[in-house]
């Protein structure tokens, strides 16, 4: 561990909280909304105003989908009879707004406010949080009445004398969509007593480091229209993702066989094949719902490491829409979109992501035959399909020499659905597939190259005013020896190419001319590179932002200056 410079000297306590602050309802949601919904509840105040600096969401989407969290108010009112009554009744403009991350179902993403939202004191003031490019995940209220805020016995929560919250109502399109109420927002509300200033610390990355190789690829079908195999309605066809001397994968048409038995098979469906019923008892889940499968006990011997992954993955996520995702933090998301897919998690599986709901009818199974992993989705129709109609059927092997296999029995055709994989974490988007032709020996396999992960540089924590915040890099070429890590107080947001310096294909995301060295190290063995950055508690620091961005000398790059550059990292120095 490492020190950097430290801002000014440190006289000053940063602003106290309330002992309160933050206020949370739950991250145990048991409902969701669509993308660019919002929830809808009443905050109370005691005697004094309340400066809110921040909100902690729990969002539906996949884990490092980024977006926006508007933040709309009608002061001395309440959302009932608002939800769904457009903009105006909010005044036609948003009260602030912040850049969220999602960190996965049931998890916390922080959404610092680009400025302070103040509650005056007694007063009740309706709230409106927008997910904008994201979606929300919410509680069903218990035992309460539809436009009587806190009566569900879920759905009170703070101080009166400080801070209290009432919930609450949500739709799947903010303002205007029909509103589902009783319904509990899963938030934390992060503030101080008082008309402020509150700021709220925030450290976010922006731009990507140079040499990004992403290995991925994607192809959307319409409900109806789907054609892997190059013919409208025949999905009997296997998908081989093989390992390729480059570190990615190439695609080809695989064997086509079934992991099951032949004893009660699945046939519902006029392309589905019998005897495909796998052997494993059902995985507990519902509609939109995501189950852990910890490989260690499930398939003991098994070692999994999709590209993009970094180290053996131990567990898997399944995903009931679709998906295969390795780690842990995913959330289930029945509404497929390309950004969501290469932002999202490395080494994202998606054989079908779609709005499948196992709940109708159907099995998901995880089988290990001691040499592959088999996820299946034996008979799930589309949501809104009524039981006993065509349904999916769709297996997942994850094989030990690194490839993996989609493999189709049948494909109802009342659902759109998103087929590919992606290393995620920001994956260059490669423009849409056409499959067939991959998997057609004529035409195919198609190479997707390799992949190759920039460098990088992350705060591993939000920047308190007296507190200590680690940067980290990881990224580190097979020749580097030494990182160099430089802040300005000016942002290049857009990215300064860096081609006239000798290094093409690399960008400068602050300002060089301004930007002052405030760490220098050589590269001790592994990745990554932590050092720790002392926050001032100087409330005269309050609100002020630094732009960092690291370097490291390496003898491979790509370049004649032999180094690399990192995204940038926003820090904005906070008393909450």
């Amino acid at each position: 561990m490492r020190s950097l410079l430290i801002l000014g000297a440190a006289t000053l306590a940063a602003a106290s909280l309330s002992a309160q602050s933050p206020l949370t309802t739950s991250f145990a949601s048991n409902n969701g909304g669509g993308v660019g919904g919002a929830v809808y509840f009443n905050l109370t105040t005691g005697a004094t105003d309340v400066c809110i600096a921040a909100f902690g969401l729990n969002s539906g989407s996949s884990a490092g989908t980024s977006g926006t969290c508007q933040v709309w108010t009608i002061s001395g009112g309440t959302y009932v009879g608002n939800s769904s009554a457009g903009t105006a009744a909010w005044g036609g403009m948003e009260a602030t707004s912040g850049a969220l991350v999602a960190a996965g179902q049931d998890l916390e993403s922080f959404c610092a406010l680009n400025s302070a939202l103040v509650l005056p004191a007694n007063t009740t003031t309706a709230v409106a949080l927008e997910a904008t490019g994201f979606s929300h995940r919410y509680m069903n209220g218990t035992g309460g009445s539809a436009g009587v805020p806190g009566s569900s016995i879920n759905s009170t929560f703070g101080n009166p004398l400080e801070l209290l919250f009432e919930g609450g109502a949500a739709n799947n399109t903010a303002f205007s969509s029909s509103t589902f109420d009783p319904r509990i927002a899963n938030i934390s509300i992060y503030y101080a007593l008082g008309s402020g200033p509150c700021v709220a610390a925030a450290a976010n990355t922006y731009g990507v480091g140079c040499y990004d190789g992403s290995v991925s690829y994607y192809e959307e079908f319409a409900a109806g229209a789907s054609d892997i195999t190059g013919t409208v309605g025949v999905e009997t066809v296997s998908i081989l993702h093989t390992p390729n001397a480059a570190g990615g994968y190439s695609i080809s048409g695989g064997p086509g066989t079934w992991y099951g038995d032949d004893g009660t098979g699945v046939t519902n469906g006029p392309n589905a094949s019998a005897g495909i019923a796998p052997l494993s008892t059902p995985l507990a889940t519902g509609d939109d719902a995501i189950t852990l499968v910890d490989l260690a006990v499930e398939a003991p011997g098994f070692v999994w490491q999709p590209v993009g992954t970094t180290g053996p993955q131990i567990n898997l996520e399944i995903d009931s829409n679709g998906r295969v995702i390795p780690g842990t933090g995913g959330s289930s998301d029945f509404s497929p979109s390309v950004a969501e897919l290469l932002n999202g998690a490395g080494g994202t599986m998606a054989p079908a992501w779609g709005d499948m709901s196992p709940n109708i009818q159907g099995t998901l199974h995880f089988d290990y035959d001691g040499s592959s992993c088999y996820v299946t989705w034996a008979d799930v129709p589309w949501f809104g399909a009524a039981a006993g109609n065509p349904a999916n059927n769709i297996q997942v092997a994850l094989h030990a020499d690194g490839s993996f296999e989609y493999r189709y029995a049948g494909i109802a055709a009342s659902g759109g659905y998103l087929v590919g994989f992606s290393s995620g974490n920001g994956a260059n988007d490669p423009g849409p597939s056409d499959i067939h032709t991959c998997l057609d020996p004529l035409t195919g396999p198609c190479d997707l190259g390799g992949f190759s992960a920039p460098l990088a540089l992350s705060a591993g924590g939000r920047p308190v005013q007296g507190t200590s915040t680690d940067l980290e890099i990881t990224g580190f070429g097979a020749g580097a020896s030494a990182v160099i890590v430089r802040a300005s107080f000016i942002q290049d947001e857009m990215g300064l190419d860096l081609a006239s310096f000798g290094m093409a294909g690399c960008s400068a995301y602050i300002d060089i001319a301004s930007s002052v060295f405030v760490a220098v190290a050589g590269l001790p063995a592994g990745d990554p590179v932590t050092f720790a950055f002392a926050n001032p508690a100087d409330a005269s620091y309050t609100g002020a932002e630094l732009f960092f961005q690291a370097a490291s000398l390496d003898a491979t790059a790509p370049n004649s200056a032999g180094a690399t550059t990192s995204n940038g990292l926003s820090y904005r120095l906070g008393d909450i």
